[in-house]
């Protein structure tokens, strides 16, 4: 059952477009004229659909900022993480390039499904593409998208080591595969952390700038499991015509929910860089019952504003508290990999960005170890990455789930270091009493 905390939504909600005096919905918001919007911005609009604010989601272009400002930008003001789980962090795609199995394969498919595509996995199907490039080297982002027999659509992939096994925690071997490809310090790992960053205009009349960072997962084992996890967090600035970009607010994306969260109101910390980062809490560890099995996991990707635990129907723990405290990687230990539009990429100086320019998922493209309602839903797929294909992709600040019950946060404990000087911190109003932990628990391994 979702329970719905009160307290918590009306420290994290703002009003309909307008701010209190505005009694007229969303739409009677007035627009400024450009001559007084910076002396004078408009409210935010946290929680609204982008038609219902107004805001009208566009491209940012070389002309509004050259790829230098996108990627100095980016890196100014890209996110530190926490993780509950310790053994996977953000990577680049090139660890999927190096490692995948058996090489970039080809299957037609009937169209989307869900977050995926409905790929044809009968024999003779799915073949390697030959002759195979080279993943980190070659530009292959122009390899065909249709089959010329058939005219149906190609999807492209790329399996990862190991595989689920079932519904227990340990009846994985994904964690395993990293482990033996990573080890265990992040930035002297093969694959150290790395985000994607992608810059649009939330609304450019009113300035307000998204830079969308996406996170690459190469494995989902949670309450449902998939090859490939892509998530994502949008970071709102005020970006003034000539003047500094500030913080406004941050857009958080986790299990097929929105909810949007003013900056006053979030974990912000700064470096040595001087710049201004948002802290995400990656979820996370839970149960569900999926009567009559209990499926358990604990590396779920969905990305939080504050750890605790959360009620979601079921309950979700997500570290970074004193009890808890995860793996904390400081946004500097994040490369920046630039994703702009697809128009401006250089394929011949990034090759490995080919994925980018191909219909693509990332992992197996089913994996069978789930729910039967999971199966039945499509979310034991393996998921299509950022670009025009993500149904998330280059949009902004969603409608929430009204019955959003985020029933549990509770204060980060930073850890020592320079890297986590605080510059912004919630309101004690923010945190409340978390739910009890799940009876629900699985079979032994």
């Amino acid at each position: 059952m979702r329970r719905l905390v009160l307290p918590l939504l009306a420290v994290i909600s703002a009003p309909a477009c307008g701010g209190d005096d505005d009694t007229g919905g969303p739409d009677a918001r007035p627009r400024p004229d450009a001559a007084d919007h910076d002396a004078m911005p408009t409210p935010l609009c946290i929680n609204q659909t982008d038609e219902a604010c107004g805001y009208t989601p566009e491209p940012v272009t070389p002309a509004d900022y050259s790829l230098a400002e996108q990627q100095a930008l980016a890196e100014r003001f890209n996110p530190a993480m926490v993780y509950t789980h310790p053994d996977i962090w953000a990577v680049s795609v090139d660890m999927l390039l190096v490692h995948g199995t058996e090489g970039l394969m080809v299957a037609p498919h009937d169209g989307r499904l869900n977050f995926s595509y409905d790929v044809d996995e009968t024999k003779g199907a799915v073949t390697i593409v030959t002759p195979q490039p080279d993943l980190l080297n070659d530009d292959w982002h122009d390899l065909p998208t249709t089959d010329s027999g058939s005219g149906r659509g190609l999807v492209y992939f790329l399996d990862f080591p190991g595989n689920n096994l079932g519904n227990h925690y340990t009846e994985e071997t994904w964690t395993a595969a990293w482990v033996g490809i990573q080890g265990d310090t992040p930035t002297a790992a093969p694959f150290p952390p790395l985000q994607y960053a992608h810059l649009f205009w939330l609304d450019k009349a009113e300035r307000l700038l998204a830079i969308q960072y996406w996170f690459f997962y190469p494995y989902d084992k949670f309450t449902n499991n998939h090859e490939g996890d892509w998530e994502h967090v949008n970071v709102v600035l005020r970006a003034p015509e000539g003047g500094e970009p500030t913080f406004g607010m941050a857009q958080f994306s986790f299990h097929g929910r929105q909810l949007g969260v003013d900056g006053a109101n979030l974990y912000r910390v700064t470096g040595d860089d001087g710049g201004d980062h948002l802290v995400v809490f990656v979820g996370g560890d839970a149960c569900l019952n999926y009567l009559p099995d209990c499926w358990c996991g604990t590396a779920s990707g969905g990305s939080f504003p504050y750890p605790g635990r959360y009620d979601l129907g079921y309950r979700e723990d997500v570290a970074g508290t004193t009890a808890a405290p995860g793996r904390a990687i400081p946004a500097g230990d994040f490369t920046i990999q630039l994703l702009p539009r697809l128009e401006d990429v250089d394929y011949a100086a990034t090759p490995n960005l080919s994925w980018y320019g191909l219909p693509m998922i990332f992992g197996d493209p089913t994996i069978e170890a789930n729910a039967p309602a999971v199966i039945a839903t499509e979310n034991h797929r393996a998921p299509v990455g950022p670009g025009p294909a993500h149904d998330e992709y280059d949009v902004g600040i969603e409608q929430p789930d009204d019955a959003l019950p985020i029933s549990g946060p509770q204060p980060f404990d930073p850890p020592d270091g320079a890297a986590w000087t605080l510059v912004n911190e919630p309101p004690s109003t923010v945190f409340v009493e978390p739910p009890p932990r799940n009876a629900c628990t699985p079979d032994p391994a």
